[in-house]
């Protein structure tokens, strides 16, 4: 099994057991060794596995067994997952995913739920841009591209400045107050630390401590900085935007936390229950107690969900049919209403994100099924 170990030199493990349970061997990487395969011999696994180096790209590699040097079998700019070996061990089969997306906006009806129609055009026109998605405050789009570098660009898409260009992983910035933002970046340790920055001044900020911190959300007067501490399980967590001690709020959260228009409350996804008896809700709180205001039944799958621009209901991603789809979530409880309807490339929805005032909303649109089974031999 492979399992995740963020600290100084290290990313991840691969864990090996005897039939009882017992620890065998370990090997530890400065990569996220995500998909395992052991020759059929037993004298090695194929592992795929993203890093800095590879900007979080999943490549293979293989490991031989019970020791030995980590050997590259692909260095190319495609990600690779579902590994299979053949089982005379001459060959190895993987799905070879390229990665297409880009943002497109429009306009949002004067009341939901109605159908957002989005412009035909994409406002991005890279490999795979807008993997997240935040407005400023001035009106401005947050986004990161396929190398995970923070990007700030104009509603028409003109006008694209990086940000933190220099910084190995930045994971979904946003914006906090006025002219700010925060931003997860991976530090020291290869721990994923929530900061704050501000572009005019150059000042970054660390709030957290990691080892795992993602997802930031900031109040609309820059006070309050809500995020995911990931380690035994997701916790809802708030901290003052000036740093401090943070303050635990929820656990078994499944999305990330997203603040109202009004800026007084915060809403997400939790799991609740155990196996299939596991369920999943939408809660929104109250941003300075902590009080619980609203918990409704989620559908089976929410990959994500942000606030409606009129703070009555949750707008959310949800699967539907061969892609997905917004869906919008009254909080007075009901069906949720299906706000888009795309049934022509591109299928899947990644993110979505409203403008500060409302009018526009930015959705990534990404293929769902650009991927090819691919086999390679010879590679020892």
């Amino acid at each position: 099994m492979s399992a995740f170990d963020v600290g100084k030199d290290r990313l991840s493990q691969i864990l090996i057991y005897k039939p009882d349970g017992t620890l065998a061997n370990t090997f530890t990487y400065e990569m996220f060794a995500e998909y395992l395969a052991w020759m059929p011999d037993g004298s090695g696994l194929f592992v795929g596995a993203g890093s800095p180096k590879t900007r979080f790209r999943d490549q293979l590699k293989y490991q031989p067994y019970p020791s030995g040097t980590l050997q590259n079998i692909t260095n190319d700019l495609n990600n690779y997952y579902g590994l299979s070996v053949t089982a005379n061990g001459k060959a190895l089969v993987a799905v070879e995913r390229q990665d297409s997306s880009n943002v497109f906006v429009g306009d949002v009806p004067a009341k939901l739920p109605s159908e957002i129609r989005l412009n035909t055009s994409p406002i991005t026109s890279g490999e795979a841009d807008g993997l997240y998605l935040s407005w400023t405050a001035e009106g401005k789009l947050l986004t990161i591209d396929s190398a995970f570098r923070a990007v700030l660009m104009s509603a028409d898409g003109q006008s694209r400045m990086p940000i933190l260009e220099h910084e190995v992983f930045a994971l979904t910035p946003a914006g906090c107050g006025a002219d700010a933002i925060v931003v997860s970046l991976l530090r020291e340790e290869n721990h994923a630390v929530v900061h704050k920055y501000s572009p005019a001044k150059r000042a970054l900020t660390k709030l957290t401590d990691g080892p795992d911190d993602e997802g930031p959300a900031c109040t609309p007067d820059g006070k309050w900085v809500f995020y995911l501490h990931f380690e035994a399980e997701p916790r809802l967590m708030r901290i003052s935007a000036e740093g401090g001690t943070a303050t635990d709020l929820a656990s078994n959260v499944s999305t990330y936390p997203r603040i109202s228009p009004d800026g007084k409350r915060v809403a997400y996804v939790q799991a609740v229950g155990q196996g299939s008896n596991q369920k999943l809700q939408f809660v929104v709180q109250n941003i300075e107690g902590g009080t619980l205001l609203k918990v409704l039944p989620a559908t089976a799958a929410v990959d994500d969900l942000v606030w409606a621009p009129d703070g009555q209901g949750l707008v959310f991603i949800g699967e539907s049919g061969v892609g997905s789809n917004l869906f919008y979530q009254s909080l007075n409880g009901g069906v949720p209403a299906q706000l888009t309807h795309f049934d022509t490339e591109p299928m899947a929805v990644t993110a979505v994100a409203f403008s500060p005032d409302g009018k526009k909303v930015a959705v990534t649109r990404a293929r769902a099924n650009n991927s090819d089974l691919v086999m390679f031999s010879n590679f020892r």
